[in-house]
C-alpha cells in the first residue's frame, strides 16, 4: 500500500527529477532549439562545400598520394 505524504499549504510538492542532459545549468541559460541546431549544421555544411570547391581537398589528396607513393617506393620488393 502506498503512503502519501501530506503537505502543508504553501509547501511545494516534490517534483520528478528531470534529465540534466539538455537542461540549463544556471539561471538565464536555455537549451538550443531545433532551428539553432539546423543553422549550425548548415554553416558546417557550407564550410565543407567551400573547402572542397576551393581546392583544399585537392592539396590534401596530393599530399596523401605523395606519402603513399613514397611508402610503396621505399620497399625493396621482396615482401619482408
Amino acid at each position: 500500500m502506498k503512503v502519501f505524504q501530506r503537505f502543508s499549504p504553501g509547501e511545494a510538492a516534490p517534483v520528478r527529477k528531470i534529465s540534466t542532459l539538455n537542461h540549463p545549468r544556471y539561471r538565464g541559460q536555455r537549451g538550443a532549439s531545433a532551428i539553432e541546431y539546423a543553422i549550425i549544421l548548415a554553416v558546417i555544411g557550407v564550410a565543407i562545400v567551400l573547402s572542397v570547391q576551393s581546392g583544399v581537398m585537392d592539396s590534401i589528396t596530393d599530399l596523401l598520394d605523395t606519402q603513399i607513393s613514397g611508402i610503396t617506393d621505399s620497399g625493396d620488393g621482396d615482401g619482408t
